[in-house]
């Protein structure tokens, strides 16, 4: 999707500033893909975690970064740290009146929560979306993810397993301000035609969400 042929979905989006999207769910799920083309039909600021986790911290050797859940960079106190520098960044944008999409696996309410009071405080629209996928989708994704270079997560299955253990449901949020989409409506493997088609009617429904929402300061 490109700015300079917007679709209808798209076009609505770009109305919707300031808005503040969360794009949630496990490795593999098509959560960054989406946050990519949120970003782009909202002319928001984009920020990743696995980038942003890169810039932090550098990138690691294969067997480190694959063998080593929940240590080292991917420490408690290092994902605080990630989701603080995620959320200043978000609280930057909004305060310039542009729009944010943070990418991240905000598999517990605890992430989600410091950014949705954050929207509150600034009168931004808010939207948390969770990305997912069948087991299936999720290890032809990761075996395809293992072979590219470029690629900036680093999750591997242990780590899509361990991730699927502790993640919340998004009942802490109001019908209206979650979104749950199943990205195999708008996988490559269906073709550039029925993938656009997904992807169309995903973003409408984006839409939807943030357009029935009345934004207050506080």
């Amino acid at each position: 999707m490109s700015p300079a042929t917007p679709t209808p979905a798209g076009t609505r989006l770009a109305a919707l500033a300031p808005t503040l999207l969360l794009t949630s769910g496990l490795p593999a799920t098509g959560k960054s893909w989406f946050a990519r083309r949120a970003a782009d039909c909202l002319g928001a600021e984009l920020h990743q975690s696995d980038v942003l986790r890169r810039e932090l911290f550098g990138s690691s050797a294969e067997k480190e970064r694959r063998d080593r859940y929940d240590q080292g960079r991917y420490a408690p106190d290092a994902k605080q740290r990630i989701y603080d520098a995620l959320l200043a960044r978000a609280r930057a944008a909004l305060s310039g009146g542009r729009s944010a999409v943070i990418d991240g696996s905000f598999v517990q309410q605890a992430w989600r929560a410091p950014f949705r009071a954050l929207a509150a405080e600034l009168g931004a629209r808010f939207c948390c979306v969770r990305l997912s996928a069948d087991e299936d989708l999720i290890r032809r994704r990761l075996a395809r993810r293992a072979l590219d270079p470029e690629e900036a997560s680093e999750a591997n299955f242990e780590v899509y397993l361990r991730l699927r253990e502790q993640q919340e449901s998004l009942d802490d949020l109001p019908p209206g301000e979650r979104l749950e989409l199943d990205s195999a409506a708008f996988d490559s493997e269906l073709g550039q035609g029925a993938a656009a088609r997904g992807l169309e009617q995903a973003l409408a429904r984006l839409a939807d969400r943030l357009e029935a929402q009345t934004p207050r300061r506080g």
